[in-house]
């Protein structure tokens, strides 16, 4: 059997089956792995290349924390069963070189969705990898035998053989090669396309005592995760057992009329012969019933968050707390994944394996009223088992639309779980019971207790948390340009956005805005943002027209609303943002709006410089005003697009007569053609915001002057586009980016992949537009 020559164990050799096989560990030394994550780790990199196992097992114990000892450790064990060379060139000096290499790697590439990428680009074509047809029926050999796997390994275990470690080790002798030092194998994992995992990092490398102190300690999650051990103990749902044979067995469950002679009760023959017969005709006989033996319950648990208009704020959240609460509770030990469905966004997949995974999924947000659209693609195109259990976590008021009961209206089955938490902390939990919903609990939280003033909070790299990975291009109109005391300027623009300058030093002629907040509450109003002493920004708006005043923490995207029904007119109309909070006064009388207070709108004393300080505000945005004004010509942006179509050269085509291409220079630009018949056009269905093409690839029109491009084919990445007319533009996915550095965020230059516009333009443009001519 392939599976048992594959999983081979030796005795003496520098890993051992333990646990039942459910552990893989170093002979009196640390664990290596969980059989679990080892087999997603095969399931991921099987199409690039599956190495032998003990090299695979080489380079997880290369990339976790402990690499160092664990490697000298190794060393020891080998001297053991090995003859000493003095060959320093020796096939095994040159496999622990290697090592060295890996282990030298800066961790953020050790760790999740990176790890995967780093393996794959090690195991690529290696030396004597198995083929993706023999990975795949290894895989699912496990799977059929997975309850006979420990005895089918076990049993099968060898002595120390010299053989294996050569097999193993020539693997590293080719990589050592062809990777001369570390920084080869980072340049080398550009070339990779990016994966969409949702793994766990193994809980031998990070607890989740630690995660959660992590969480706890960082602005950007902090609001999440002091719901999380909270939501252990008031959310009520059942974690199933994972392994049969840790279920009760063996006793008697009920008693009946009905059976088999064999399991007649002792008493039934204390009857005369016609009594007796009497019974058993009549079915009045007992018979025991005994508990029916387990079946294997190996149960996948999908998360599905509503991150649609309606769940923004506070329910999105705690939506989050949630998903962590279940994926990481003691008791679960089921698979847990997680997706962020909208309208326009689709599906995207929720990372939650580390702090830096969970800050990226908490940016996933939607423009539509309701998720209907993603979360059809999503039952449609993921492949659904019995043995998955959907929650889904929204709202109550986002699910009652017709088109949501009409997107699960074949697949209501699958979801066994509905979660609908409000901006008041209250959370809702229904069970589907024979397609009827019933209530199981409700849970209020403490919100103004959890959430009151963090302190001690680690800072995070970024300050604004991003939505789009693009700059884009200056609005030619907006309402307000702000300012905070750390010298970063901001503008609400005419589309309820708020957008923050990319550049620094006033330099606005050479870098975009970023998109930092959409869809704020109010079309019109007053504006003002404050830096937090947490160093989170807080952006307050009153609605002119109702006097709804809102406080939104642009990082967390909670948002806080109170009726301030004594504003009035006053020539200081404004608000004034000093130690945390921001002040109002008007007819003798000053209010103080606190984001972190229990009662965020108050009546106080005035500070005493409060008019002082007030001037000086104003002449600040006056000059600020005027720098944005005469120092940035405003570009020219194609907003009004009426059509999207591609013409013969295989590029896209705006209005008929706008052009998006590469030139001979390496330029990628938006220029004036001659109009022409075009082959391949996308179809507006009544949603001007949309163009989609007959293979299902769609054109997103924003009105900040950026456009999307989302393939059918779901391994390339969403692209963004800047429309601004015949200028060099700078484009790019969430990971990567080409081009024009005026688009180019400060954080592009780091975890990002900077590419130059030829290989950007051939890896995913090209790409994008061979799938639509794909499809006639």
């Amino acid at each position: 059997m392939r599976l048992q020559a594959y999983f081979q164990a030796y005795r003496n050799y520098f890993w051992q089956w333990e646990d039942h096989t459910e552990v893989i560990a170093i002979p009196n030394g640390s664990t290596i792995a969980y059989k679990a994550f080892v087999l997603e780790v095969l399931e991921y990199i099987s199409p690039t290349g599956t190495p032998p196992f003990g090299a695979l097992l080489f380079m997880l114990i290369a990339t976790n924390p402990t690499a160092k000892n664990d490697l000298e450790h190794i060393k020891g064990l080998l001297k053991k069963v090995t003859p000493q060379k003095e060959n320093n060139n020796s096939i095994e000096q040159q496999a622990f070189d290697f090592f060295i290499k890996v282990e030298a790697i800066h961790p953020t590439y050790k760790t999740g969705n990176k790890r995967i990428q780093l393996l794959q680009t090690i195991f690529k074509n290696s030396h004597n990898h198995l083929s993706l047809k023999k990975a795949t029926q290894i895989l699912r050999e496990h799977w059929q035998h997975k309850e006979k796997f420990p005895h089918l390994i076990q049993s099968q275990e060898k002595p120390f053989n010299s053989d294996a470690l050569y097999k193993d080790f020539r693997v590293f002798r080719q990589l050592n090669a062809q990777f001369p030092t570390s920084q080869s194998i980072l340049d080398a994992i550009a070339d990779l396309p990016d994966i969409d995992a949702n793994i766990l990092e193994d809980t031998n490398n990070t607890s989740i005592d630690i995660l959660l102190e992590q969480l706890t300690e960082n602005i950007d999650t902090f609001f999440v995760a002091t719901l999380i051990k909270y939501l252990w103990s008031g959310l009520n749902l059942p974690f199933k057992q994972f392994i049969p044979n840790q279920q009760p067995l063996g006793g008697i469950s009920d008693i009946t009329n009905k059976g088999n002679f064999d399991r007649l009760l002792i008493s039934e023959f204390a009857y005369d012969d016609l009594s007796f017969l009497s019974r058993l005709a009549n079915n009045e006989a007992l018979y025991l019933q005994r508990e029916a033996p387990p079946s294997s319950n190996y149960l996948e648990r999908v998360v599905l968050i509503d991150v649609s208009l309606k769940n923004w704020g506070t329910p999105k959240t705690i939506a989050y707390a949630i998903l962590l609460a279940l994926a990481y509770h003691p008791k679960n030990k089921t698979n847990c994944k997680a997706f962020a469905v909208g309208g326009r966004l689709g599906y995207q997949s929720i990372a939650f394996h580390s702090i830096d995974a969970i800050i990226d999924s908490l940016q996933w947000i939607d423009t539509s009223l309701d998720c209907s659209s993603g979360l059809s693609d999503f039952l449609k195109k993921e492949i659904q088992t019995k043995q998955t259990e959907i929650i889904y976590i929204g709202v109550q008021e986002a699910s009652k639309s017709s088109d949501f009961k009409q997107a699960i209206n074949s697949f209501e089955r699958y979801f066994q779980f509905w979660i609908h938490p409000n901006s008041t902390g209250q959370i809702k939990v229904y069970k589907n019971q024979k397609k009827v919903k019933k209530h199981l609990q409700t849970i209020q939280l403490p919100l103004e207790k959890l959430w009151e003033k963090p302190t001690k909070l680690i800072q995070p790299n970024d300050k604004v948390a991003h939505c789009c990975p693009i700059l884009i291009p200056q609005p030619s109109n907006y309402k307000q340009i702000l300012s905070t005391t750390d010298d970063q300027v901001f503008m609400v623009n005419l589309d309820k956005s708020l957008l923050w300058f990319g550049g620094i030093d006033n330099n606005y002629n050479q870098k975009g805005w970023e998109l930092m907040y959409e869809r704020l509450p109010f079309s019109s109003g007053v504006y003002e943002i404050g830096l937090m002493s947490d160093g989170s920004y807080v952006l307050l708006v009153l609605d002119l027209q109702n006097k709804t005043l809102s406080l939104i923490n642009c990082q967390t995207k909670v948002m806080k609303q109170t009726h301030f029904e004594a504003w009035a007119y006053d020539s200081r109309k404004e608000f004034l943002f000093y130690n945390d909070v921001f002040y109002y006064v008007a007819q003798n009388t000053c209010w103080s709006v606190d984001f972190y207070a229990k009662k965020m709108l108050t009546t106080v004393e005035q500070p005493t410089n409060f008019f002082e300080l007030y001037d000086d505000r104003r002449k600040e945005l006056g000059n600020l005003t005027r720098q944005v004004n005469y120092l940035n010509p405003t570009p020219s942006v194609l907003k009004n697009i009426k059509t999207v179509e591609i013409n013969k050269n295989g590029q896209l085509v705006f209005n008929k007569k706008h052009t998006l291409l590469l030139n001979p220079y390496g330029v990628i630009k938006l220029e004036l053609s001659v109009p022409t018949q075009q082959p391949y056009s996308a179809i507006n269905n009544l949603n001007k915001h949309i163009f989609a093409f007959k293979d299902g690839s769609e054109v997103h029109i924003t009105s900040l002057g950026v456009i999307t491009l989302n393939s059918s084919d779901r391994s390339l990445p969403t692209i963004y586009v800047p429309m601004t007319i015949d200028a060099a533009l700078g484009i790019g996915t969430k990971d990567c980016f080409a081009g024009n550095d005026y688009y180019k965020r400060s954080s592009n230059s780091g975890s990002s992949n900077i590419m130059n516009t030829q290989k950007f333009w051939e890896t995913f443009i090209q790409p994008f537009i061979e799938t639509i001519q794909s499809h006639v």
